[in-house]
């Protein structure tokens, strides 16, 4: 018998390891209990190129979630560093879902506007999104930008995304991220209109100037 079957039908055959202790049998049980999901997945994920180390910041990404991820919203792997959106299609077609619905499309927009954020901005103009998502889907045909417009108008409705203007381009921002940098921008302006500077500020201020007229003076002479 192969470790693998006594692990998964004979657990109770590891007592007769000379040895191993229950508490050393419980801790093997636990472990290989809580492995069973990640390598019902394993195989699926290594036929569609998503195998070693790829595999494995899977798992690091998604943890124990990984294998629903995989049945249910395989889309979401181009969440995980040097998945591509072909990799991901290919488990789909795998588990049965469609490739060329709006899960895909809303998937990439959610990378994309991830990644917008880890870039340090809140906001990014619908133009250059719509242009994130082709990437990553690897495709430019105009049903892609339809569908990427269609979604950003449902994440919208359902309080996902949020709409600025800034100037005259249209930008989109995850709404969470939104708020908050629009409380923290109304709380500096409270703050800065409350401010009133001290006198001894004040006369600081006028010798700063006295004293740089002074040095352009000097710099004229030279």
């Amino acid at each position: 018998m192969c470790s693998s079957d006594l692990l998964t039908t004979s657990q109770d055959r590891l007592r007769e390891i000379e040895g191993l202790s229950s508490a050393d049998v419980a801790k093997v049980r636990g472990h290989w209990g809580r492995d069973v999901e990640r390598r019902r997945v394993w195989p699926l994920l290594e036929r569609c190129g998503i195998a070693g180390d790829l595999a494995a910041k899977g798992w690091g990404k998604f943890g124990v979630t990984l294998p629903k991820i995989v049945n249910e919203q395989p889309f979401k792997l181009i969440q995980v560093p040097g998945v591509q959106m072909s990799m991901a299609d290919a488990v789909a077609r795998q588990v049965g879902i469609e490739v060329n619905g709006d899960e895909r499309i809303e998937a990439a927009i959610v990378e994309a506007m991830e990644r917008n954020a880890g870039n340090g901005h809140t906001l990014i103009s619908a133009a250059a999104l719509a242009a994130a998502v082709e990437r990553l889907v690897e495709s430019t045909e105009p049903k892609v930008r339809e569908g990427v417009f269609r979604e950003i108008e449902r994440l919208v409705a359902d309080d996902q995304l949020m709409l600025r203007m800034l100037g005259d381009e249209l930008c989109v921002g995850v709404a969470s991220h939104v708020r908050a940098e629009e409380r923290i921008a109304a709380r500096i302006m409270e703050l800065n209109a409350a401010c009133k500077p001290s006198p001894a500020l004040c006369r600081s201020e006028e010798h700063t100037s006295e004293l740089q007229s002074r040095l352009h003076l000097v710099c004229r002479l030279l």
